[in-house]
């Protein structure tokens, strides 16, 4: 039997290219001429205020009030103390129980008064915030899944400064990092590094990425 061949006058069915296609194709093309492409900046932080929500993944923070109070209130200092209460209700979307003040100094790791730093990362334990759970009377660390905790983070001021009118928070988020090759999942705060030359010590090191900032007044209660 013979070979089939082709008619010598019969046109080819044309090749349908979607237009998305050739832009995209003329797009990559245009960036690699002009010295590659460029990873788009980061989205700068959300501003949120008095009663707003941030999704931190693991956990979800209320962001409530600002408050002086004397001392011994609330489970926090002494008679005679002045301290600075930030109010949060924080909620553990996990499946995990995790710890109050793990969760807020972790997320939190700034924070300003009128401008002046009183919490910062490279604090030592002792100079930093009490971060109180405090119900019923009793202090509690643990928030179980699905449960929302008041959390207070308490800065004790000068009992002859004039209190500050307004806090500033620097907030993070977690993400779940997922080893495929360990087959394990852990929960890490987003961070970035910054290098040696940028830091006062000239050593590297990894930071907090802020992904909010929050503002909230502050009052005063009679008596502080």
């Amino acid at each position: 039997m013979a070979p089939h061949r082709r008619h010598p006058h019969r046109r080819r069915r044309p090749v349908l290219v979607p237009v998305s296609l050739l832009v995209t194709v003329a797009g990559l093309a245009t960036a690699a001429a002009l010295g590659g492409l460029e990873e788009a900046p980061d989205p700068a932080p959300k501003r949120l205020g008095k009663g707003d929500v941030f999704d931190q993944a693991r956990i979800r923070t209320k962001f409530e009030d600002a408050v002086v109070l004397p001392g011994g209130r609330d489970g926090v200092g002494i008679q005679g103390q002045r301290w600075l209460h930030v109010r949060l209700q924080v909620t553990n979307q996990s499946d995990e129980t995790v710890q109050a003040f793990g969760m807020v100094d972790r997320t939190i790791p700034t924070v300003r008064a009128d401008g002046k730093t009183i919490k910062s990362p490279d604090q030592n334990f002792t100079d930093g915030p009490r971060i109180v759970m405090y119900v019923n009377e009793r202090s509690y660390n643990q928030i179980h899944p699905g449960v929302t905790a008041p959390v207070t983070m308490a800065f004790e001021l000068s009992p002859t400064d004039p209190p500050p009118k307004k806090v500033e928070l620097d907030v993070g988020r977690f993400h779940l990092f997922e080893s495929f090759f360990w087959e394990v999942s852990e929960w890490q705060i987003e961070s970035d590094t910054v290098p040696a030359g940028e830091t006062p010590d000239n050593k590297a090191r990894s930071v907090t990425r802020v992904h909010a900032k929050v503002e909230l007044p502050v009052r005063v209660e009679e008596g502080s």
